[in-house]
C-alpha cells in the first residue's frame, strides 16, 4: 500500500509538503493552474520517468522551484514515496520502503531507497516486483487516456506485459542479454588473446625443447668432460711420474758418466806414439851403427871415416857429451859416448852400442805397453764419451718431453677453464673419479668430446628466463582456456535462462491475455451498455530467429457498426481505455493507479458508470484521482484541495470524508 507522498522544492511546491495517501481513493482537486497536476508529475518522476517532456520540462533544473518575489529559489527538488511493506511484497527487509529521487541545479540526479543511494536500475527492479514498471501505464494523465488503447501493437504488448507483472522477466531478459553480450565480448577477447598468445607459446615451447636438448647435450658434454679430464689427469700424472723417474735415473747416470776431456787422452797417446817413433828411429839407427861397426871390423873402416860419410850424407848429429859431430844414427830420452879413441883413431864401442840397443828395445817394449794402455784408456774414454753423448741425447729428449708435458698441462688447464666457461663448475667432478670409472680411452673420449662440443655450440645458449616466461604464458593460456570454457558455459547458461524466461513470459502472457479479455469485455459492456472488446495477437515482424507479435484491440459498440478505434469519439476512447486499464488491474493489480483528469470528457451518466468502476477498482488498488468531476469526488475517501498562494506557491488542504 502507498502510504504517502512528500514533495520539497518540486515545481510549485517550495516547502516540504506531505500527502498521506492511505485512503483507498484519494482525490486531488483545485482550479486550473493551482499545481494539482504537479502531484501526478511528481509521482511519475520519482518512479523513474526519464522523459522530461512527460513532466513538462526540458531539463532537470526546470523541476526545481525557481523562486518568487518573496521566496528565494531552491537548489534542489526532492520527491519521496512511502510504501507499507509489512507484507514484504517489495523484496527488502523493511516495514516501510521510501523511494526517493533528487535533482540539483547542476543536473545531478540521485535515487535513494530508505536514504541509501542506489541506481535507477535498482529502483525499477524494486517497483517491478509490485507491478509498477517503466511504461507508467499506472499513471494516466489528461490527454493520454487512450494512450494504451491507441498505442502501436508492440508498445501495447509491452504495456500489457508490464500490467501482468512480466516486466520483471523482461528486465531479467534485458539484463541477461546485457550479460550475454558482455560474455560474448569477453569470449571474443579471450579467444583473440589466446590466438595471439599461441604463436608465442609455441615459440617458447620450441625454445624450451631446444633448451632441454641444450641441457641434455650440456649434461652429456659435462659427463664427457669429466671422463676426459679424469683420463687426462691420470695420463699427465703418469707422464709426470715417468719423467720424474727418468730424470732421477739420468741424474744418477750423469754422476756415473761425468764429463771427460777426450783431447787430453789423445794428446797422451800422440805423445807416446811420437816418443815410440823416436825410439824406433833411434833403435833403427843403433842397429844400423852396430851393423856398420861389425862391417868395419871386416873392412877396416874407422869411425872417423864412417862419420865423415855420414856427415857428407847429412846424417850426423853432435854428441851431447863429447861435443863431436856424430852420425844421426848415433844420436841417443844415453850418457855414454858410443865412440872410443884408440891409437889416434875413433872406433865404435859395440858393447856400448849393444847396451844402448838393449836399453832402447826395453824402453820400446815399455813404450808399447804404455801405448796399449793409453789406447785402452782412449777406448774407455771413447766409450764413456759415447755413453755420455747418448745420455745427453736422452736427457735432451727428456727435457723435450718435459716441455711437452708442461704444454700439455697448460692445455689441460686451458681446456678446463674453457669447459668451466662452457658448461660450468660441474666439470670439476673429474677430481673425484678414477680413470677406470670414466669408461672410454683418452683418444676415443677426446673425439667424442669434440663431437659434443660442436653440437653444443650449434645449439647456442638460450636464456633460462624463457622457462619463467613460458610458465607465465602457459598459466595465462590455461587461464584463458578455462575462461573461454567458463564463458562458453555462461553463454550457454544465459541462453538457457533467456529461453526459459521467454517461455515463461509467453506462457504467463497467454494466460494473462485470456484473463484480461474476460475482464475487458465485462467492463466494456458495463461502460457502454453492451458491445464487445478483446485483445488479439498480430504479427509485426518475421525477421530474425523468431516471429514477433504485438497486440491489437478489437471493439464493437452496441447499436453501431464502429469496429475501428480511430472512429471512436474522445469520450468513447476514454471509456474504452478505462475499461482496458481496469481489466488489466484486475489481473495483476498495481498498488496504486493515478488518474489525472481522465474523466474530463465524460457526461453525467458516464460519470456515474465511471464512479461505479472506481468503487470496484479501489477494492484491488489504491486510486489517486485528479479531477473536477463531482461524481468522482463523491467516490473519494480523502480529498486534497490544491490552491495557489499569492507568493506563487502551491498549498494543500485535506478533507477526510469518513471523519
Amino acid at each position: 500500500m502507498l502510504k504517502g507522498l512528500e514533495l520539497h522544492g518540486f515545481k510549485s511546491f517550495d516547502r516540504k509538503t506531505k500527502l498521506d495517501l492511505g485512503a483507498r481513493v484519494s482525490a486531488i482537486v483545485g482550479p486550473n493552474g493551482s499545481g494539482k497536476s504537479n502531484v501526478a508529475e511528481a509521482l511519475r518522476w520519482v518512479l523513474g520517468e526519464q522523459s522530461m517532456k512527460s513532466v513538462r520540462g526540458k531539463r532537470g533544473e526546470d523541476l526545481i522551484f525557481n523562486g518568487s518575489k518573496t521566496i528565494p529559489r531552491q537548489n534542489r527538488a526532492a520527491v519521496s514515496l512511502t510504501f507499507d511493506n509489512r507484507a514484504r511484497r517489495i523484496p527488502i527487509e523493511f516495514d516501510d520502503v521510501i523511494v526517493s529521487r533528487e535533482v540539483y541545479r547542476d543536473g545531478t540526479n540521485r535515487y535513494l531507497v530508505n536514504g541509501s543511494v542506489v541506481r535507477l536500475k535498482d529502483i525499477l527492479e524494486l517497483l517491478s516486483s509490485i507491478g509498477i514498471g517503466g511504461t507508467s501505464y499506472h499513471i494516466i494523465s489528461q490527454g493520454e487516456a487512450d494512450r494504451l488503447l491507441m498505442a502501436k501493437p508492440d508498445m501495447r504488448r509491452e504495456m500489457i506485459e508490464e500490467a501482468l507483472g512480466l516486466n520483471i522477466y523482461q528486465y531479467k531478459i534485458k539484463e541477461t542479454v546485457g550479460k550475454r553480450l558482455l560474455v560474448e565480448k569477453n569470449l571474443k577477447e579471450a579467444v583473440m588473446l589466446r590466438r595471439e598468445l599461441l604463436p608465442q607459446l609455441r615459440y617458447l615451447a620450441a625454445e624450451i625443447e631446444k633448451l632441454e636438448r641444450f641441457y641434455a647435450v650440456r649434461d652429456e658434454l659435462t659427463s664427457s668432460y669429466v671422463s676426459y679430464f679424469a683420463l687426462e689427469r691420470d695420463a699427465l700424472s703418469a707422464m709426470r711420474t715417468d719423467l720424474d723417474r727418468q730424470e732421477i735415473f739420468f741424474a744418477e747416470k750423469q754422476l756415473e758418466y761425468p764429463e771427460v776431456n777426450f783431447e787430453a787422452g789423445r794428446e797422451q797417446t800422440r805423445a807416446l806414439l811420437f816418443e815410440k817413433e823416436q825410439l824406433v828411429r833411434s833403435l833403427g839407427r843403433i842397429e844400423g851403427v852396430i851393423a856398420a861397426a861389425k862391417s868395419m871390423e871386416d873392412e877396416a873402416i874407422t869411425a872417423d871415416q864412417f862419420i865423415h860419410e855420414q856427415s857428407v850424407s847429412g846424417q850426423t848429429t853432435l854428441c851431447r857429451t863429447c861435443g863431436q859431430l856424430l852420425p844421426e844414427a848415433l844420436g841417443h830420452t844415453s850418457d855414454q859416448p858410443p865412440v872410443l879413441r884408440e891409437e889416434g883413431r875413433a872406433i865404435f864401442d859395440i858393447e856400448a852400442l849393444s847396451g844402448e840397443k838393449n836399453e832402447l828395445e826395453s824402453r820400446l817394449a815399455g813404450m808399447e805397453a804404455a801405448l796399449v794402455a793409453a789406447r785402452a784408456e782412449e777406448g774407455l774414454l771413447r766409450e764413456r764419451i759415447a755413453r755420455r753423448s747418448e745420455l745427453s741425447r736422452a736427457v735432451a729428449r727428456l727435457e723435450e718431453e718435459k716441455r711437452g708435458l708442461v704444454l700439455r698441462e697448460e692445455q689441460f688447464h686451458a681446456d678446463l677453464r674453457d669447459a668451466i666457461t662452457r658448461v660450468g663448475r660441474p666439470v670439476l667432478a673429474y677430481e673425484n673419479i678414477t680413470a677406470e670409472e670414466s669408461g672410454l680411452d683418452l683418444a676415443t673420449r677426446r673425439r667424442e668430446l669434440e663431437r659434443l662440443a660442436i653440437r653444443f655450440e650449434e645449439l647456442g645458449s638460450i636464456d633460462e628466463s624463457i622457462r619463467a616466461e613460458h610458465a607465465e604464458l602457459a598459466r595465462r593460456d590455461l587461464h584463458l582456456s578455462s575462461q573461454i570454457e567458463d564463458l562458453k558455459n555462461s553463454e550457454k547458461a544465459l541462453g538457457g535462462i533467456m529461453s526459459e524466461l521467454s517461455m515463461r513470459i509467453e506462457r504467463e502472457f497467454e494466460e494473462g491475455i485470456q484473463k484480461i479479455n474476460g475482464q475487458f469485455g465485462e467492463f466494456f459492456g458495463v461502460l457502454f451498455g453492451g458491445g464487445e472488446a478483446a485483445l488479439s495477437r498480430v504479427l509485426i515482424s518475421d525477421e530474425g530467429e523468431a516471429e514477433e507479435y504485438g497486440l491489437d484491440v478489437a471493439v464493437s459498440l452496441p447499436h453501431k457498426r464502429v469496429k475501428s478505434l480511430q472512429l471512436l469519439s474522445g469520450g468513447e476512447r476514454s471509456l474504452a481505455s478505462i475499461a482496458l486499464l481496469f481489466a488489466m488491474s484486475q489481473v495483476n493489480p498495481p498498488p496504486f493507479l493515478v488518474l489525472d483528469e481522465t474523466d474530463a470528457a465524460l457526461d453525467e451518466s458516464n460519470s456515474r458508470r465511471y464512479g461505479d468502476m472506481l468503487d470496484r477498482l479501489s477494492g484491488r488498488s489504491q486510486l489517486i484521482v485528479i479531477t473536477h468531476n463531482r461524481e468522482t469526488m463523491a467516490r473519494a475517501h480523502l480529498l486534497y484541495g490544491v490552491t495557489m498562494a499569492g507568493d506563487g506557491t502551491s498549498r494543500v488542504l485535506s478533507v477526510q470524508f469518513e471523519k
